[in-house]
């Protein structure tokens, strides 16, 4: 794997700040996967989706909702639909994708 994070072919997770709802910053976190020929594609995490990468939550594996915003918590990310709680700690451990962008 590359040490320049901006090049490399590696597949990421970019947490982005995408607004705010009565001053409460809200998130949407974006897969990006780059192409070694032509162009890269990137998608759009849902709460569904992102119980695959945050590996800590129980819940998580269970379901969620199609929703791709979530509240920046103290220590979790909060879908703003069902209110389904992703641990910031498990995804920054997360050793299969990188995660860019998370807020503290």
């Amino acid at each position: 794997m590359s040490s320049n994070a901006s090049g490399s072919a590696e597949p990421y997770l970019l947490v982005e700040k995408c607004g705010s709802m009565r001053g409460t910053p809200i998130y949407v976190i974006t897969k990006h996967i780059p192409a070694s020929v032509g162009y890269s594609t990137t998608r759009e995490i849902r709460c569904m989706d992102l119980g695959e990468e945050a590996l800590g939550s129980y819940k998580a594996k269970q379901g969620g909702c199609t929703q791709i915003q979530y509240y920046n918590e103290t220590s979790d990310l909060r879908c703003t639909n069902c209110g389904m709680d992703f641990s910031k700690f498990y995804l920054r451990q997360n050793l299969f994708i990188e995660i860019r962008g998370l807020p503290a």
